[in-house]
């Protein structure tokens, strides 16, 4: 039995970071949640205490959240003095230190209090998810992996970010019919490939127009072949001058939303019983910036970003490398993100700036191969 097993740890004391995750995370495994939880943290870091704090509150009913804010994090004395009277003021039940966030001496003078009060401290690996426990006898011990399973909403919450429930937009079931189609147009890449980008204009000046009904008289056979085959499925019907979508979510899943369902259903094969939220605007808690995302979902401790495009020029998929480089700072540091393409990317310079900016491309033909594409993504985190 490891001294996990044998010691509660009612009261977390966390060190205040950007990376929420490594005090949000601990705190929300099962058998390791608290009562009590301090936020130890510097004037810096009001705003991301006060997000952690709201993400504690929604993660773990009836928990007890409190703010110890430190004069000065860079004195080691002054950081171990002002812990030490909080616990000795306070009297919480079974403190333990997770010395995960927080600068450098801002952990060594929590670990100095903790240690003149004979209480524990543990240090909790994001990307491998154990936790290293020091016993007040200075005993390090690995403890075996803690099982977190973190709501995508709470983990968003402790970043600042919340998902923005009336911009929902609403969207056709996705059933085997659907995703028959998905795949057809998939399988035929490059039939339809150069046909996708006036699908795409259809259906977004239908939008402009505030009509199901667009004007049509171009006689182009890779736009009728593909037209044809959204008739086939009912999404859309053309006429001799025009093409009528069958309703307002069949004109979203032709413009680019048969893209995100298919992905969606890919993720859920993959990582069955986890909570994946698709097509959602987030929201900024400190600057009301909003930022829309086709798929998103947690998994090995990590925050997943996936942005999905079913025609664009060569030329603007570097503008889309950029939006979902910048999307990754929803999630700090370590959040994943992926781009997937209707079309072949072969701009060289779009493909070295994903490279550099660690965005993963999943293109053109691969898609054939998506479950299996996506398991290589997501197995760089196991």
């Amino acid at each position: 039995m490891s001294q996990l097993d044998q010691m509660e740890f009612e009261t977390h004391v966390c060190l205040v970071s950007r990376e929420a995750a490594a005090n949000f995370l601990p705190a929300v495994s099962e058998g390791f949640k608290p009562k009590y939880v301090v936020l130890v943290v510097t004037k810096e870091m009001d705003q991301q205490a006060e997000s952690l704090k709201e993400a504690f509150k929604r993660a773990i009913p009836g928990v007890q959240v409190f703010n110890l804010t430190l004069s000065s994090s860079w004195n080691i004395e002054k950081t171990t003095d002002e812990i030490s009277k909080f616990l000795l003021d306070n009297d919480l039940p079974s403190p333990v230190l997770n010395a995960t966030g927080g600068h450098k001496l801002m952990m060594l003078g929590a670990y100095r209090a903790f240690y003149l009060h004979d209480r524990p401290v543990f240090y909790f690996r994001v990307e491998q998810g154990d936790i290293q426990l020091i016993t007040p006898n200075d005993k390090q011990e690995k403890i075996s992996t803690i099982k977190c399973e973190p709501n995508l909403e709470h983990y968003l919450l402790a970043y600042g970010y919340r998902i923005d429930s009336s911009a929902k937009k609403s969207e056709r079931a996705f059933d085997y019919i659907h995703k028959e189609l998905c795949e057809t147009l998939i399988k035929n890449h490059s039939t339809y490939s150069d046909g996708m980008k006036a699908i795409n204009y259809l259906a977004t000046e239908a939008e402009k127009n505030g009509s199901l009904n667009v004007p049509y008289s171009d006689k182009n056979p890779a736009v009728i072949a593909l037209l044809e085959e959204f008739e086939k499925y009912k999404i859309l019907k053309i006429s001799s001058d025009k093409v009528n979508f069958a309703s307002e979510s069949d004109r979203q899943f032709a413009n680019g939303g048969w893209l995100e369902s298919y992905v969606y259903d890919a993720v859920c094969q993959i990582i069955q019983g986890k909570k994946l939220a698709k097509n959602i605007t987030i929201l900024s808690l400190d600057s009301n910036v909003k930022n829309e995302i086709d798929v998103a979902f947690v998994y090995a401790n990590r925050l997943y970003l996936i942005e999905c495009k079913t025609s664009s020029e060569q030329s603007k998929f570097s503008d889309f490398i950029y939006k979902i480089d910048s999307l990754g700072k929803i999630g700090g540091t370590k959040v994943r993100k992926i781009l997937i393409s209707y079309q072949e990317i072969q701009d060289r310079g779009t493909l070295e700036r994903a490279k550099a900016n660690k965005v993963d491309i999943i293109d053109g033909k691969d898609l054939v191969r998506l479950i299996e594409n996506l398991k290589k993504c997501l197995k760089k985190d196991i």
